[in-house]
């Protein structure tokens, strides 16, 4: 079994992580990724191929079983092979998913399992639990450490940290000169833009780069791959429809929200709305027993028990053998 990723760094911190738990290479066709492989996550055997050269005859002399975070890439590569396609989630959200071909799809826990119910979904999987918390919980010292480096000097230790990560969406942008204007002048605030507003939006993208240079207790986080150092050094959480704030219920701290959106998070947070002042709204917010418990339950339905990596590997291999998705 080999991991296959052709995207940027920031999906390391999905399938990279799962390679490195469960022992095997990753191979990354782009050069910062490998770059960020090797240096956020040096126990993952990693692989430089270009794109070029990842062909079907590159992976079936290699592996009988591919591990992917793309649903194009399980689309495209099955109709045309024998080897099995593992899919890996990268992130847990309330967003629509594709019904993809491939053979066993990895789920962190009941409310993924029910979100493929509810869209059709009925290939075979199997339950990793939050495979990424177990991973900074082995490595906690070292991705905390590379976090104090890219942190600014000049974050205030008396004031509350803000974590602002939102989805990709032109609507982003008001929001979030909004939140920066409102808040850096009372929060340190850590930002962790979405990869494809670069891809989308690169001229909104760099106003914003421009003017979080020049605002102080703001630090750009978009090219920190790990999560969840960022999210044990948040106090609150601010986003919309990101899957980051599913990652956030695990440590129990309140969340806040920007738009209105379906889904069962939301319930566990608190809407910041256009006539609100946000600064006042976060900084006055007093957490409650209902919203604690809330977010504890939700957590634990999202992720249930946390797996070993040497267990999850066995289920894999056992679910492989016992069943195949039907190629069409």
């Amino acid at each position: 079994m080999i991991g296959v990723h052709t995207g940027g760094p920031h999906g390391l911190d999905h399938i990279g992580v799962l390679c490195a738990g469960l022992q095997i290479p990753l191979v990354v066709s782009e050069e910062k990724t490998l770059a960020a492989a090797r240096e956020f996550y040096p126990d993952l055997q990693v692989v430089y191929r270009d794109l070029p050269d990842l062909s079907l005859e590159f992976f079936a002399r290699r592996a009988s079983a591919l591990l992917t975070c793309s649903y194009r890439f399980a689309e495209e590569f099955a109709p045309l092979s024998d080897t099995r396609i593992i899919y890996c989630p990268h992130g847990n959200s309330d967003k629509n998913l594709g019904a993809a071909r491939q053979d066993l799809s990895l789920i962190y826990g009941e409310h993924m399992k029910d979100l493929l119910r509810s869209h059709n979904c009925r290939y075979p999987t199997v339950t990793s639990g939050n495979y990424r918390a177990l991973y900074y919980e082995m490595h906690k010292a070292a991705l905390s450490a590379k976090l104090d480096e890219h942190i600014n000097e000049n974050f205030c230790s008396t004031k509350k940290t803000v974590f602002y990560a939102p989805t990709y969406d032109l609507k982003t942008f008001p929001d979030a000169f909004r939140v920066i204007q409102e808040l850096s002048p009372h929060f340190n605030l850590l930002l962790r833009w979405h990869p494809l507003l670069d891809e989308l939006y690169p001229a909104e993208v760099e106003k914003l780069k421009h003017v979080c240079e020049e605002v102080a207790h703001i630090c750009d986080l978009s090219a920190f791959p790990a999560i969840y150092p960022i999210l044990h050094r948040a106090d609150f959480y601010l986003g919309d429809a990101s899957s980051i704030g599913y990652d956030f219920l695990t440590l129990n701290k309140p969340l806040f929200f920007l738009g209105k959106y379906a889904g069962e998070i939301y319930a566990c947070g608190t809407p910041l709305a256009s006539h609100d002042t946000w600064d006042l709204t976060i900084s006055t917010f007093q957490d409650t027993t209902e919203l604690k418990m809330a977010r504890r339950k939700l957590a634990t339905r999202t992720f249930g028990k946390t797996k070993p990596f040497k267990e999850m590997m066995q289920e894999i291999q056992q679910a492989l053998q016992q069943s195949r998705a039907c190629r069409t």
